[in-house]
């Protein structure tokens, strides 16, 4: 027989075998080509381990919340944060809350804001820096929330956000929850 015809040969038993249920084993080819393709897999399985284990976090570990800048002080926590979130959901509803650095800033030189919240895991930091430096030749005063996802959730928008401010108000709520942070965060530093 020639090569052709064994090769149609094998190839109707393994059909035959397929059709049947039983488990059809590829032909081994040379000895030189399955050591590259063992040394390929080996490679291959372990980029793939190496992979998964910087990916994914061991079960039961914490994860950190933010990567938050070490020049952010004063910062909340998270039992201040609530409120803060609170206030800026109030401001949003009164229309009395502007968002953004260049929007903070604007009101920031007109002399119209009560309170700045800034994200604190914003990067790059110097996006924030000028906003900092405002507030303290304005003598006004700014806390730092953990997280610019949060901020933004608070906000209502679905994007993270840098910077908003709280215009004065005259709803009480907005004042009342504005003085209470005040107070809070000046006892705790």
């Amino acid at each position: 027989m020639s090569v052709q015809n064994e090769r149609q040969e094998k190839e109707r038993k393994d059909k035959k075998r397929k059709t049947d249920g039983e488990e059809v084993k590829p032909q081994k080819s040379t000895e030189k080509s399955e050591a590259k393709d063992e040394t390929r897999n080996t490679e291959h399985a372990k980029e793939n381990k190496t992979k998964t284990r910087k990916e994914e976090p061991r079960k039961g570990a914490r994860q950190e919340k933010t990567d938050t800048n070490p020049k952010a002080t004063p910062m909340m926590n998270d039992r201040i944060a609530k409120k803060a979130y609170e206030v800026i959901a109030l401001a949003k509803k009164s229309k009395s809350l502007k968002l953004g650095a260049n929007e903070v800033i604007k009101n920031l030189q007109k002399g119209d804001i009560e309170l700045i919240f800034i994200a604190g895991n914003v990067k790059p930091f110097a996006i924030i820096e000028p906003i900092m430096y405002h507030c303290e030749t304005k003598n006004r005063t700014f806390y730092f929330v953990p997280s610019a996802a949060a901020l933004g959730k608070a906000c209502e928008l679905s994007r993270p956000v840098a910077a908003c401010a709280i215009i004065y108000s005259e709803n009480p709520a907005i004042r009342k929850l504005c003085s209470e942070i005040r107070e809070t965060m000046s006892s705790l530093e």
